[in-house]
C-alpha cells in the first residue's frame, strides 16, 4: 500500500516541480504545466502504440512539453498577455490539442503495452519488489513536502519510512519542507531559500549542531530583518 502510495506521489510530484520551478523561482505563475504534463503523456502513449522506440518517444514527449512553454512565453512576451492568462490559454489549448492527438478518444489503455518502468521491473525481477523497481528506476527522489496533509504521528511514520528506505537504496533525495526541524533532523546538507535565492547552505558537523533557533538567527544576519514565516515557527518541535 504504502509503496504503491510513494509510486504515484514520485509520477504526479514531477507535475509539481514544474509549477514549483516556475512559481517560487521564476517568480512566473504558470499553469502551462497542467496542459502540457498529459501533452508529454499523450504523445508518449500514441509512440508507444505506433511500436517506436521507448526512448525516442520520451525524447518526443519532453519535446512537447518544451514547445507548450514555449509557446506560453511567446503569449507573455511577444503579446504581452500577463503570465497568468498566458498559461491559462495554453492550457487551455492543451485540452483539444491532447484530444486531436489522441485520435479524438478521450483515454488510450496500455495495460498490454512495454514501457520504460516495466522494463525497469523486468530487470530487477526477483531482487525487490514492483513498486521498489519503479523508484529505484528514478535515481534522484524529489519529496516535496509530502508530510504536509499529515498529523505528527503519520508525519513521524513515514518521515522515518522514507529515511530507512534512503539509506537501503543509497538515493540521493531532495526533500522540500517549510518544517524547520525537518530540515534540521534529515538528510546532511541544509538549504534555505528567500524569494528564489539560496541564502544559507549548511552541511556535515555544523548541520547536526544546529537548532531551529540557531537556523532563525542566521537568516536574520544574512537577511537583516526579523524572520516571520508562521508554518516553520509553530513546527519548530
Amino acid at each position: 500500500m504504502i509503496e504503491g502510495l510513494f509510486v504515484e506521489g514520485l509520477i504526479y510530484g514531477i507535475m509539481a516541480l514544474g509549477v514549483f520551478f516556475t512559481f517560487r523561482i521564476l517568480d512566473f505563475p504558470d499553469l502551462t504545466v497542467d496542459g502540457s504534463f498529459p501533452l508529454g503523456a499523450v504523445i508518449m502513449a500514441m509512440a508507444m502504440v505506433s511500436g517506436m522506440n521507448l526512448w525516442f518517444a520520451l525524447c518526443l514527449a519532453f519535446a512537447g512539453g518544451v514547445t507548450a512553454g514555449a509557446v506560453t512565453a511567446v503569449i507573455h512576451n511577444k503579446l504581452k498577455v500577463p503570465h497568468l492568462l498566458a498559461g491559462i490559454l495554453t492550457m487551455t489549448m492543451l485540452y483539444s490539442v491532447n484530444i486531436r492527438i489522441l485520435g479524438n478518444r478521450a483515454n488510450l489503455a496500455l495495460m498490454r503495452q512495454e514501457t520504460l518502468l516495466s522494463k525497469a521491473v523486468l530487470l530487477m525481477k526477483g531482487m525487490v519488489s514492483n513498486e521498489v523497481s519503479v523508484l529505484l528506476f528514478f535515481i534522484c527522489v524529489v519529496l516535496d513536502e509530502h508530510t504536509a496533509a499529515l498529523d505528527p504521528r503519520n508525519a513521524g511514520i513515514v518521515l522515518g519510512l522514507t529515511r530507512d528506505f534512503v539509506t537501503q537504496y543509497n538515493l540521493t533525495t531532495l526533500m522540500v519542507t517549510h518544517n524547520m526541524q525537518h530540515a534540521i533532523d534529515y538528510g546532511n546538507r541544509l538549504l534555505m531559500m528567500d524569494s528564489g535565492e539560496v541564502v544559507i547552505d549548511v552541511a556535515g558537523e555544523e548541520k547536526k549542531k544546529l537548532t531551529v533557533e540557531a537556523l532563525i538567527a542566521m537568516f536574520s544576519r544574512v537577511r537583516k530583518n526579523i524572520f516571520a514565516h508562521d508554518e516553520a515557527l509553530l513546527t519548530k518541535v
